[in-house]
């Protein structure tokens, strides 16, 4: 606070705009009450210093932050009881241009003058993150976990005893936990799902691979740095669906031999069908069909694509010693970077979305195709024409130059080279 008494009606120091009185001093003085009250209080009270700080711009750069935080969602909605989440990320983890979370930037603008609970408080939340815990205790005012992730035990105080059996119904615990010196508390809502069925397994196989796709060991700091894909986890997690990782590897071939060997062994698996070839492409989709996992062939690099975990551990399986396992393999792309491939690989990338694009729009309907799919129009006789027709239709709205021309022009000599009793060669 510095040498100098602050009086009640003083501006207070934090640079809210308020008197002293009505704004830090009670943060000053250490409110009184049980632990849990304080330390609730002095969270409240930092955030609540945070939204007035930056409600002059907060809402141009909230709505854009919530799609991003969304991201990874099934819906991309946000439920009332998760925006205390939301808001955490955005004021603790979320990074500017500069790499500076709003936080940060509060704390080196006001942290001179700041009462040392409120600094405290704000430089607990600021390393905080988010994190999913497994309860393994239960007492009258606090709860004994352990970080699902990092394996470290903790205990953290509670208002009131949780109401849960965890033996007959095991459970896991999104939060944020905050280490405030004398205990820990949660900041904000705290999410529970089951943990009857894997769900814990499912979740660490997912920061794992996280890790390995960024090359960043795991942690704390991965954690922080992604708490938008570990909240798109657990909501997966609670709606029992799988999150599609979209994962596509190169490899390069070292001889034709081996070419021909991981083609003779993608021909003669019954976990894999030949699909047809295209752009110099063999293409093999994975069994029982739904595109899940494809590979495509090439006369000196194979290509890969999974959608989920389960489907990238099948490759070494189903390649056997022709090729190394998927972990060696050159990363192209995956729905956990957000990126665009290196330049050397875009060509790859673009190869791949083309046919991902096309497979999606052969297996679904459309209103200039009678509500069929050009699958099932061109299976009719005379059913070529008019699906190409409407791809010419769909090439009549794009200007010269535009990629959707190159997309339109893949479709096109796709169905061209269909026969009508397969569904593709």
């Amino acid at each position: 606070m510095g040498n100098n008494k602050i009086g009640r009606n003083d501006p207070c120091p934090c640079g809210s705009g308020k008197k002293f009185k009505h704004c830090c001093q009670a943060l000053d003085e250490a409110p009184g009450g049980d632990l849990f009250t304080r330390y609730s209080q002095a969270i409240a009270g930092v955030k609540l210093k945070l939204d007035e700080a930056y409600k002059a711009n907060i809402k141009r750069v909230r709505k854009e932050a919530r799609q991003n935080f969304l991201h990874y969602t099934i819906d991309r909605q946000l439920a009332t009881e998760q925006e205390s989440i939301f808001s955490d990320w955005l004021w603790f983890d979320r990074l500017d241009e500069d790499g500076t979370s709003l936080a940060s930037d509060y704390l080196n603008q006001h942290q001179v003058f700041m009462p040392l609970p409120l600094k405290n408080c704000l430089n607990a939340l600021s390393i905080s993150y988010l994190s999913v815990y497994e309860p393994s205790h239960i007492g009258d005012s606090h709860l004994e976990l352990k970080d699902i992730f990092s394996q470290t035990l903790h205990q953290v105080m509670l208002k009131e005893a949780l109401d849960a059996d965890l033996n007959e119904k095991p459970l896991l615990l999104l939060g944020r936990l905050v280490n405030l010196g004398e205990g820990q508390v949660f900041s904000g809502m705290v999410l529970a799902a089951d943990n009857n069925d894997g769900q814990a397994d499912y979740l660490q196989q997912h920061i794992s691979y996280l890790a390995a796709v960024k090359k960043e060991p795991e942690g704390n700091l991965l954690l922080k740095a992604n708490a938008d894909i570990l909240f798109g986890l657990f909501d997966h997690i609670l709606r029992k669906k799988h999150i599609a990782i979209n994962d596509i590897r190169y490899l390069k071939l070292t001889a034709p031999k081996q070419r021909d060997a991981i083609r003779e062994r993608l021909e003669n698996t019954d976990q894999m069908c030949f699909m047809h070839t295209q752009a110099g492409l063999r293409w093999y989709q994975g069994q029982p069909e739904g595109g899940n996992k494809t590979i495509a062939v090439a006369a000196d690099y194979v290509i890969s694509c999974a959608s989920s975990l389960e489907d990238l551990a099948c490759w070494p399986a189903i390649l056997g010693d022709e090729a190394p396992p998927p972990h060696e393999w050159q990363l192209v792309n995956s729905n956990f970077l957000r990126q665009s491939p290196p330049p050397a690989l875009l060509s790859i990338w673009f190869n791949v979305l083309q046919e991902q694009e096309t497979e999606r729009w052969l297996h679904t309907s459309h209103r200039e195709l009678d509500n069929k799919s050009p699958l099932e129009k061109v299976a009719e006789e005379n059913g070529i024409q008019p699906v190409l027709d409407m791809l010419d239709l769909f090439a009549a709205r794009f200007e010269e130059g535009n990629e959707g021309l190159a997309l339109i022009a893949y479709m096109r000599e796709r169905i061209q080279t269909m026969d009508v009793n397969l569904p593709a060669i």
